[in-house]
């Protein structure tokens, strides 16, 4: 391990809300409510009573319908990547419509059976991925089991950085400070370049959004619904 730290953070970012999915994507899309992890501050906790379901392959087709080529979109969950066949679902027709594409994900694909597959299939300049990372994210883990976590992340992050991915790991209501401390001594610390503190929302349902969003029960409207 190197004994400093990079400082890719300004003062100033540390606390400037994370507002790229809000302010770039013309359409924000809830593939599924279903997730891999229990995070206690997932703004689908707001909702406790939701019901888990997938989108309707038919509502996701004739909503990107609407958009233009080099129109940016937001495919998110609960967990995408839980989703049987995901990309050939949800990434593949936004591709085959020329847009760009944000994936977001807890990881939930790495190491998987179709990895490989994966990781060529989003080598593409179109596709960014964005991975929440944090100790949220952790919580529900064993003690024994985290260190393995970091690992498969770096694995990642390693393969990702030498295909030429784009990616990063966003770290929800951290500072930069508070992420360094939390991947100093592991296999991350060398990616710490890739991080990026994430603003955490009272109220998920207030934030201003750009475009759409697109609820895994196929409601479309102007904020986003828990």
């Amino acid at each position: 391990m190197s004994e400093s730290i990079e400082q890719p953070f300004s003062q100033e970012e540390d606390f400037k809300p994370d507002n790229e999915v809000y302010e770039k994507a013309s359409l924000i899309v809830q593939t599924t409510s279903s997730c891999s992890k229990s995070c206690p501050e997932c703004y689908l906790k707001e909702n406790p009573e939701i019901k888990k379901e997938e989108l309707n392959q038919e509502r996701y087709e004739e909503s990107i319908s609407k958009l233009n080529e080099g129109d940016t979109i937001a495919l998110r969950g609960g967990e995408i990547t839980t989703i049987r066949d995901w990309f050939e679902k949800f990434v593949a027709p936004a591709l085959n419509k020329g847009l760009k594409i944000i994936i977001e994900t807890n990881g939930y694909f790495i190491g998987k059976e179709d990895y490989q597959s994966i990781l060529e299939k989003i080598n593409d300049e179109r596709i960014s991925v964005r991975i929440s990372f944090d100790p949220e994210h952790l919580k529900d883990l064993k003690e024994e089991n985290v260190s393995s976590e970091f690992e498969k992340m770096a694995i990642f992050a390693e393969d990702a950085e030498s295909a030429g991915i784009n990616f990063g790991f966003y770290s929800l209501g951290m500072n930069s400070e508070q992420i360094q401390k939390f991947v100093r001594g592991t296999p991350l610390e060398h990616y710490i370049n890739k991080f990026h503190p994430l603003a955490f929302y009272p109220q998920i349902s207030a934030v201003e959004i750009k475009g759409k969003y697109l609820k895994s029960n196929g409601n479309i409207s102007d904020r986003i619904e828990v």
